[in-house]
């Protein structure tokens, strides 16, 4: 199952962070793209979350922000 899309964000104003208390929200993530694609019937290891939306979600992501 693939997913394409063409999705626009246009913002005023965006700021980001990361620190450790956003581990659980990527673990979270990660346990959520489980739910969402099959099990692969290959025995290695497991994708990461990130790797897993690169083969599951194609198409055009802009994001675009006034002031950053």
């Amino acid at each position: 199952l693939k997913y394409y899309h063409d999705l626009t964000f246009d913002m005023e104003d965006m700021s980001m962070a990361y620190g450790p208390s956003w581990e659980p929200i990527v673990a979270q993530i990660n346990i959520a793209m489980e739910l969402v694609s099959r099990p692969s019937l290959d025995p290695s290891p497991t994708l990461p979350w990130w790797d897993k939306m690169r083969l599951l979600y194609h198409g055009r992501l802009t994001w675009i922000a006034q002031h950053l």
